[in-house]
């Protein structure tokens, strides 16, 4: 099975997310606005590795999962973000 470099690029990208997000937490683990930031990050890794996921998938009966999954994902990642912007706590 041959992958595209697009697929490459996009597993890249989730890994730097989280990356990303464990160094935030990892910072200063108290502060609310890291937590949710690295939530955010964390969600969007997730989000990232299931938009791969889903253009490699083949079987039909997953990728509605896969598509709930996602949108799910990126309502989390919203929430986190604003969140962290301060509009809520």
């Amino acid at each position: 099975m041959e992958i595209d470099f697009k697929y490459v690029l996009i597993i890249l990208v989730a890994g730097l997310n989280l990356a990303v997000g464990i160094l935030i937490l990892l910072n200063n683990p108290k502060n609310k606005n890291n937590i949710f930031f690295g939530l955010a990050n964390f969600c969007l890794a997730i989000w990232t590795f299931l938009v791969f996921v889903f253009h490699t998938f083949s079987r039909e009966e997953y990728l509605q999962l896969l598509f709930r999954l996602q949108i799910f994902m990126g309502m989390l990642i919203v929430l986190f973000l604003y969140i962290f912007s301060g509009q809520i706590f």
